[in-house]
């Protein structure tokens, strides 16, 4: 009589990157786990890893890195927790920021949840 052994694989969530956010909803063998980075970064490393039969994914995880080059958009002078939205700026004001690597007083805007 022959038995067979039955092994799921699966990788695990990744994880997401700082700054950003991974898509997908399996993590077993052979599915693909894709990285985005939030508005303002750009993604350094692989955009996707797929899990592989050792249970590990075939890159690491990618980085997010702010427009500056700082992984964690400090360069706009930002505390910890605070993010940039400039969608919500007025025109005048945000075309005045956008050469500035500090944010003037004028432009900071802070929402308290």
């Amino acid at each position: 009589m022959l038995q067979f052994l039955i092994v799921a694989i699966t990788c695990g969530h990744p994880g997401n990157p700082a700054n950003g956010l991974t898509q997908g909803s399996q993590f077993n063998l052979n599915d693909v786990a894709k990285f985005v980075c939030n508005t303002g970064y750009r993604l350094e490393g692989a955009s996707q890893s797929q899990c592989l039969a050792n249970g590990q994914w075939s890159s690491t995880l990618p980085a997010c890195r702010g427009e500056s080059g700082s992984a964690d958009g400090t360069w706009l002078g930002l505390p910890p927790g605070f993010l940039w939205v400039p969608e919500i700026l007025p025109d005048a004001l945000l075309n005045s920021c956008k050469t500035n690597f500090a944010v003037p007083q004028e432009c900071a805007v802070v929402l308290e949840l």
